[in-house]
């Protein structure tokens, strides 16, 4: 199920892709692309993928008030696309047992307290590996945190020197592929972009500029999520499983809101729980952690720019038929674009708002 390729990289295969499909309808979708990627990558970290001795010894430690490293790793940043989705062939739409994954991940990035994975991942049916199909790809930057501070600190050498072997040995994939410069979204532009909150200049602070109204934009949507237990990882923060469900619930209700202009997106052969078999892409950007403490996550959905907003407005005016006024496509799917932006709220006198991530989902049109 683990192999270690010769050029650093690792793959992981025969994992079932059942149990990481929603089960609103049992299909997959782009957020599958995002549990298999995630699970497949711990398996190659488990078994000392880009690991350092300590952290494969503490991964195995059976006294738990022995050997606490002083860092961990958080995620700064992740991307989930699906490739191509109307080109898979003879596969099951529902995914049994039988259907398998394989996937593998390279070191793309090494920064001084980050570093960037590159996944690809495929799908087939069992005893037909030779024949797998590609579904999608994912892209994750993780930065090591202090476990006291929760500041960023820089990445140990030891670690550093694991990181660089692997991204080191992966110079002919990354030639073969041209990989982009791993690049953060420019989070202040799409925040003062969406026209919704006032906001201080570090971001520390924001507030709504209607606060407690309806939003009056025509494609914006708003969502209030109160935390959960279930909400909250070993990290003490809230995970990012539970963070895009939200964000895409997020997504299907601003979808099946007739009130919304969003609604525009949702075919009238699509319920609106299955409103994310459209997405193609998720990308999301951390910006700062929503810590368990805290009383509630909100989300803020919006077109992610001026080509977005315009073809949004054509399908408002003229129905869905304006693939030709499509700003972007991935695959074989014309796609908009939609924003979105995430915010912490504390407890009653426990501090302000602020801005938790950003980014963006495309949505098949």
């Amino acid at each position: 199920m683990y192999h270690l390729e010769a050029d650093g990289s690792a793959t992981v295969y025969g994992l079932p892709v059942s149990p990481f499909i929603p089960i609103q309808h049992l299909q997959i979708d782009v957020t599958a692309v995002n549990r298999i990627a995630g699970y497949s990558l711990s398996f190659c970290r488990e078994r000392g993928w880009t690991q350092t001795e300590a952290e494969v010894q503490h991964r195995y430690n059976v006294d738990t008030e022995k050997g606490t490293l002083p860092n961990t790793f958080f995620y700064g940043g992740w991307q989930a696309s699906l490739y191509r989705h109307s080109s898979l062939t003879g596969l099951p739409v529902d995914a049994p047992s039988t259907l398998l994954s394989w996937c593998s991940f390279h070191v793309s990035h090494v920064g001084t307290s980050s570093y960037s994975v590159h996944g690809e991942v495929y799908v087939y049916l069992e005893g037909k590996m030779e024949e797998r199909q590609h579904l999608g790809n994912f892209k994750v930057t993780s930065v090591q945190v202090s476990k006291a501070s929760r500041q960023t600190t820089p990445i140990t050498p030891r670690k550093r020197e694991v990181l660089r072997d692997a991204f080191e040995g992966s110079a002919a994939w990354r030639a073969r592929i041209q990989y982009p410069t791993v690049e953060r979204l420019n989070v202040q532009a799409l925040f003062t972009g969406c026209g919704l909150f006032t906001t201080d200049s570090a971001l520390h602070k924001v507030q709504e500029r209607r606060p407690g109204e309806p939003l009056t934009q025509p494609f914006c949507f708003r969502r209030f999520f109160h935390l959960r237990e279930t909400d909250i990882d070993f990290n003490l923060h809230l995970n990012q499983l539970a963070a895009t469900y939200m964000i895409v619930n997020t997504y299907r209700g601003a979808l099946g809101d007739a009130r919304s202009g969003l609604s525009v997106l949702l075919p009238a052969s699509v319920p609106p729980l299955r409103a994310d078999l459209l997405l193609r892409r998720i990308r999301i950007d951390y910006v700062r952690e929503v810590p368990m403490d805290h009383k509630a996550f909100q989300v803020f959905l919006f077109p992610y720019n001026d080509g977005a907003r315009a073809c949004l407005t054509s399908m408002s005016e003229k129905g869905r038929s304006v693939e030709e006024e499509a700003p972007e496509a991935t695959g074989e799917d014309p796609t908009v674009s939609l924003g979105f932006i995430t915010v912490g709220v504390p407890h009653e006198g426990a501090g302000n708002e602020f801005l938790a991530s950003a980014g963006f989902l495309s949505v098949a049109i």
